[in-house]
């Protein structure tokens, strides 16, 4: 049942039909494996040797510095929407995400308002204790 209502985007009314439960047991099943997903997730899902520096960055130096970030359509309350709207008047959130040469994202940071400085947020990305390598 999780697996077809995440890679189907399956209404949870469908399912409930599809395999003959109630919608309360989908729910309550769907969200047990989700937490258990979550839980695990980090441990399973890991990006090969993120302490070195990919090759194809050390011997180009037109790779380094350039940043340039993402813009996703949000929603903010009516007292927020100024600082969350961006160039284009909408409603926007501005996001940082970083993706290997194999077309694999290594990190995304979101959380700044559609005004924020690209620079603002990678400083504050790098800054982060948590995203200290240790």
């Amino acid at each position: 049942m999780f697996l077809h209502t995440i890679g189907h985007t399956t209404l949870n009314k469908m399912i409930a039909e599809k395999f003959q439960h109630s919608k309360e047991t989908v729910s309550r099943q769907f969200n047990r494996v989700l937490k258990e997903v979550c839980r695990v997730g980090t441990q399973i899902i890991q990006p090969l040797n993120m302490d070195a520096t990919p090759p194809e960055i050390m011997r180009n130096p037109n790779y380094h510095p350039w940043i340039d970030g993402t813009h996703i359509s949000a929603w903010a309350s009516a007292s927020k929407q100024v600082s969350y709207r961006g160039t284009k008047v909408e409603v926007t959130q501005n996001s940082m995400c970083t993706c290997s040469f194999d077309m694999l994202f290594t990190y995304v940071y979101t959380r700044w308002e559609g005004t924020a400085n690209d620079s603002r947020v990678l400083m504050d990305a790098i800054s982060r204790e948590e995203n200290i390598s240790t």
